[in-house]
């Protein structure tokens, strides 16, 4: 099974949202049936990085 592909729009949309929801990120990472590492990551390339 290929991997899915997620563009930079979408992850940084994705990001702003788990911020602005206060919610954690594993609950939204389930909400958009998306692995929690791969949230995380992004979390760590937009807002600290």
């Amino acid at each position: 099974m290929k991997k899915p592909l997620y563009d930079e729009t979408y992850k940084r949309k994705t990001v702003q949202y788990v911020k602005e929801s206060g919610k954690a990120v594993a609950e939204v990472a389930r909400e958009l049936k998306i692995k929690d590492n791969t949230l995380n990551g992004w979390m760590k390339r937009y807002v600290i990085g």
